[in-house]
């Protein structure tokens, strides 16, 4: 006999419900985007100042052109997500895989993960990246260090998992408190926090099904509709309107399978079905305007606000510049193709960005 699941409690459940709308605010996205843009700024003036610069041991460059176009490419992708999110568009956390998603959250952090995965094989397994030998790294690291805290207080709890057979990202209360969130255990300490809402018209997936809607769903205990071994029985609503927990609230992907929900004691990659109740379809910003409540939003990670590059800097500030072959220069100098860095362009401002081997690209202004 199963025992009976640990349910949120009635503050919980708000808590919960308020800070899955942060962390799937533009608001939320728009904060992290400020110290990503500044890692990659100090990323591409390292790149530009150190091109013809041996590295100290000898081991090649500092940044090598494929990191730079990687990274130059995923912060244009991050950049696409957030207008698209800013216009309505929630698809922007959907994992539609890496390399081809532009204009997609789970293509614009991919570059952090690649400096990620240099620094673990250099500290662990003594692979050479002469930029950690460098003056530039110490500087470089902590807006890296800055811009992965901005990302890991939001991004686990509302990007779409890679594999979307996993059970739901929030499993209960006691591992959102355990993984040591701040932001949430501060929320979890207001009095003042909205009720959660009852919807107008119930919405009910089995797991497995297809979400009619991005938004904040939960887990819940309903009869089923009379059908064939199970094939066709679908959620009914209780003739009570009462609708006991199941688990935790969770933010689901339109046109996603529901997952299911994992307890202590489960496999953990399997998770059990359940019933998904819509409880606030996410229509934010369709509209044109950002909600008043996110002028309340509090963030903890990082307490530190984007570091502005020093006067003592050992790279002069470059700002980061894009615009696509047919458009006009908005600056005059050196441009280069994100995708192949080795493509240039000397260019006065308002002079028309060409195409790079016949074909329309993306440009980067790399300084005069």
């Amino acid at each position: 006999m199963l025992m009976a699941y640990t349910v949120p409690t009635t503050e919980e459940r708000k808590a919960l419900f308020y800070w899955l709308k942060q962390c799937s605010s533009y608001t939320a996205w728009a904060r992290m985007g400020t110290y990503y843009r500044a890692f990659v700024e100090d990323v591409q003036q390292v790149f530009t100042a150190t091109q013809d610069t041996p590295a100290p041991t000898n081991d090649g460059p500092l940044i090598h052109a494929s990191d730079m176009a990687l990274t130059l490419k995923c912060y244009a992708a991050f950049e696409e997500a957030l207008s698209k999110l800013k216009s309505g568009d929630k698809s922007v956390f959907k994992f539609i895989g890496y390399g081809v998603g532009a204009g997609y959250f789970c293509e614009g952090v991919r570059a952090l993960g690649g400096w990620s995965s240099k620094t673990f094989a250099a500290e662990s397994h003594g692979l050479i990246w002469p930029l950690m030998s460098s003056p530039y790294w110490e500087p470089l690291n902590q807006k890296y260090e800055l811009c992965t805290s901005a990302w890991s207080e939001i991004g686990h709890y509302v990007m779409e998992s890679r594999f979307t057979d996993m059970p739901a990202d929030i499993v209960s209360m006691a591992d959102m408190l355990m993984i040591d969130n701040e932001g949430f255990a501060l929320v979890k300490t207001r009095r003042d926090l909205p009720d959660v809402p009852v919807p107008d018209k119930e919405v009910l997936i089995k797991t497995g099904a297809s979400c009619p809607h991005s938004g904040i769903w939960e887990p819940v205990r309903v009869p089923f509709s009379d059908g064939f071994l199970g094939l066709f029985k679908k959620p009914l609503a209780p003739s009570d309107g009462q609708f006991p927990l199941d688990g935790c609230m969770n933010y689901l992907h339109a046109g996603s399978p529901a997952p299911t929900i994992g307890f202590e004691g489960d496999p953990n990659d399997k998770g059990r079905p359940t019933t998904w109740r819509l409880i606030w379809r996410d229509d934010r910003y369709e509209d044109g305007t950002v909600p008043e409540e996110e002028r309340d939003y509090v963030f903890m990670q990082p307490q530190a606000a984007p570091v502005q590059p020093a006067d003592k800097s050992p790279a002069p500030s470059v700002p980061l510049v894009t615009a696509w072959s047919g458009q006009a220069a908005p600056q005059a100098g050196h441009w280069a193709v994100i995708d192949d860095l080795q493509g240039r362009a000397t260019l006065r401002a308002g002079e028309v960005l060409p195409q790079h081997k016949g074909q329309d690209v993306q440009w980067v202004w790399s300084g005069v």
